[in-house]
């Protein structure tokens, strides 16, 4: 049997909140709730950040390729703010109270091919792709 030439290991997000509160920066999987739904770890995020001013935020993506014996990793970050509350009823985990700089809508509220255009995945996997393309 033939082995691949290439495999993608794992793409991997991660939402940090560019804050500190008693000595504590926020990643993603600290934030959630475990065996929670997603709303759930939203609300638990705005109810840290009640009182906080700075809101900046940002996701991260990184996708490992493994390209014959070499290893690359494909990066994908998205700047923005979280919000006050909830707002729109697309996309999936903190969505709703991401809105992306220069931007008017959180992602739940952008149709999907501009959150994809935006998002930290969709730039992570265009890297990886920009990548491939050149193999070609």
């Amino acid at each position: 049997m033939r082995k691949p030439e290439w495999i993608v290991l794992r793409m991997i997000p991660v939402l940090k909140l560019h804050l500190l509160m008693a000595g504590r920066v926020f990643i993603q999987p600290a934030m959630q709730v475990k065996d929670a739904a997603f709303a759930d770890n939203v609300r638990k995020v705005l109810k840290e950040m009640q009182g906080i001013e700075d809101r900046r935020a940002c996701f991260r993506c990184a996708i490992c390729l493994i390209y014959k014996v070499n290893e690359y990793i494909f990066e994908g970050r998205v700047e923005g703010e979280i919000t006050q509350s909830p707002s729109g009823a697309d996309g999936f985990g903190y969505d709703p109270v991401f809105r992306p700089d220069k931007q008017s809508q959180t992602f739940a509220e952008m149709p999907p091919y501009l959150k994809n255009g935006l998002s930290h995945r969709g730039r992570a996997v265009q890297k990886m792709l920009q990548y491939l393309n050149r193999l070609q």
